[in-house]
Order: structure tokens, then sequence, then C-alpha cells
């Protein structure tokens, strides 16, 4: 688990789904999901290429992307 304070840029792996919560206390917690995606693009140019790069972008990680790649959330007041 991470903590910070806002803006706040991390890396994360491409391969994995990750929920960001954004909280501050006398505020309802917001959450947000960043899924793992697969670049179609990505996997035709390696078919056509050979197996190799099917092979190397498929360990890698190279196909993957994690969506939104930025969040945004406004704090709704607890009550």
């Amino acid at each position: 688990m991470m903590y910070g304070q806002t803006p706040l840029t991390v890396e994360l792996e491409k391969r994995h789904t990750y929920t960001v919560a954004i909280s501050k206390d006398g505020y309802q917690t917001t959450y947000a999901n960043l899924v793992n995606k697969v670049g179609g693009g990505c996997i035709v140019l390696d078919i056509l290429a050979g197996l190799i790069p099917i092979v190397v972008n498929a360990v890698t990680g190279a196909w993957g992307s994690v969506s939104p790649n930025s969040v945004h959330a406004i704090l709704t007041p607890a009550t």
C-alpha cells in the first residue's frame, strides 16, 4: 500500500489492476479503479513480426497499460 499527498505520481506495473483511495479527515473517501488494458495494435504488429517479439512483449508486459493514466477527484464533506 502506498500513501502520499496530492499531487502524487507513482510508477505502476502494467500487469495489475489497482484501486486508488483518496481520503481526507472530514470528507468521504473516493475510490477510482485503474485497470490493465492490452493494446490490440501491439499484438497485431508482434504477430506480423514473428515469435520472438510475441514472447518478449508478453513476458515484459509491453502490450499492457494502466487506464486511466490519471485520477482527479472532488471530495464530498462527510455527513
